[in-house]
């Protein structure tokens, strides 16, 4: 690799462990938005 092996190896890695966390991120913000919602709900079910 011209000696950019470790750069191009790095690269990768660091594109595989992005790959590898956002599923996790995204699930993690559906839950919040879920939850989000229930608490919206329960404020509009709730007299003021």
């Amino acid at each position: 690799m011209g000696g950019y092996g470790l750069y191009v190896w790095g690269s990768y890695g660091v594109m595989a462990l992005l790959m590898a966390i956002e599923p996790l991120l995204a699930r993690r913000r559906h839950r919040q938005a879920l939850h989000d919602a229930a608490d919206a709900a329960d404020d509009e079910r709730s007299p003021t």
